[in-house]
This record gives structure tokens, sequence and C-alpha cells, in this order.
């Protein structure tokens, strides 16, 4: 599973804390980086999925913040935490994500971090190396499913390739899966977003012609775990 980062930047520390106990009870895998100014976020600018930042800040204020962010190519999520509705039309400039009233509303929160990985996920590019030894670039949102063979994975992506990659299922998912991927079978793991229909002990998926048996000891947990995504990630 990948970890996601998160940076928290805001000059309170009851804040910082705050958001940050949040995101963790949310989910303790996530990498939280807490910057009380944006000089410190600045230098330690890493791949993160969403940076949570707070506008007015001495030295570096947030929107001042939020352009260098992208002057520098950052892609990820911006979120500014204020409650000022005059800054909305400087937020479209950096293609703000989300504002957040302080305090932060858990639920609040927490569905802008779903949505922000569910981005993440339908824009990021992998490398995978075939068999062959050829080096590939495939987006994670594309691959449909995974199947296992003797010695390795065939992946399966939506434009109908397929992908031989000698590595056991378990290590690819560990590297590169999401929570989008589930494993219906001992031969199959699925990208839930590439559902189509399903049905009992069956499912469809994009670009694929066959549907896929899920094993009869996972059923109720797929169901479980689908209707938990579309919760999450429906559009």
């Amino acid at each position: 599973m990948r970890q996601y980062s998160i940076a928290v930047c805001d000059d309170e520390y009851i804040i910082r804390q705050d958001i940050e106990k949040k995101l963790k009870n949310y989910n303790k895998a996530l990498d939280i980086h807490c910057f009380e100014s944006g000089t410190d976020l600045l230098n330690e600018l890493r791949n993160y999925v969403m940076v949570l930042l707070d506008i007015e800040m001495p030295g570096i204020d947030g929107m001042t913040l939020a352009r260098e962010l992208r002057h520098r190519g950052y892609k990820g999520e911006i979120v500014f935490l204020t409650s000022h509705t005059e800054y909305i039309q400087e937020a479209f400039k950096v293609r703000a994500f989300r504002f957040l009233n302080k305090p932060v509303n858990n639920d609040s929160l927490v569905e802008a971090v779903e949505n922000a990985i569910y981005e993440a996920d339908d824009i990021e590019m992998i490398l995978i190396t075939e068999a062959s030894g050829e080096t590939v670039s495939i987006k994670i949102s594309d691959i449909v499913c995974l199947e296992t063979f003797a010695d390795g994975i065939y992946i399966y992506t939506i434009d109908k390739n397929r992908y031989e990659v000698h590595q056991t299922m378990k290590h690819w998912l560990k590297d590169n899966g999401s929570d989008s991927f589930f494993q219906i079978h001992k031969s199959y793991c699925i990208n839930m977003r590439n559902i189509i229909k399903q049905r009992e002990g069956e499912v469809l998926l994009e670009g694929m012609e066959d549907w896929f048996p899920v094993a009869r000891r996972r059923i109720a947990e797929f169901k479980r775990m689908y209707i938990e995504y579309i919760r999450k990630y429906a559009r």
C-alpha cells in the first residue's frame, strides 16, 4: 500500500496538533508533516498529496506560499485554513481545492483527504518493469486488474494492454496499491474504480470481456469494501 504524505502549515501549534490528531485518527498510515512557517515547508517540499495552509501567517502568508508551491511545480491539492471569503478569487488562481474553517471540522477534513487521494490516484503514474526488461509508465487509475501466474503477475489496463511482471501480487500491492484495489480471489485483484457491473459472486470490469469470480469466502467483505469505496469516492 502506497503511503500518502500530507503537509500542515500553520503558525498556531494547537491547530497543527489538532489537525494531525484528526488525520491520524482517520488513518494511522498517513505520513503527516507539520510546519509552523511557509519557509519551513518550502525547505522540506516533497510529493505531498495535500497541503493545508493557514492564510494569515507571519513571514510568508498562505496565499503567497500557495503561489510559490505552484511555481515550483507542486501538483497536489491545496486546502486553505480560513473563513475569510475575500480570498476566494485569489484562491482560484492557485487552483485551491478547499477552504476549511478553524477549528477544523473532522468530517470536512476527512472528506478533503479522501478526495485528494482519489485525485492523486487519477493522475499518478508508476513505472513497471516487464519480464522482457522493458520499463513502462502507466496510470494507477488505468489498471483494471492483476492476475497471478507461475512466477509473477499480469497487469491489465483499460486500453486492453497486458503487462507481464516478475513480482508477486502481495509485493506489488504493498509498493503500488491503494484502497481502490481488492483481492477478490487468490488469482485476481481488481481496481474497484473500474467496476462496470456486479452480480452475486462476479464482477465485470472496464475493458474486459469476461466476468471475474469473487471467491465465496470473500463475497461479504467485497460487498462491504465496495460500498465503502463508493461512499468515499462516488462522483
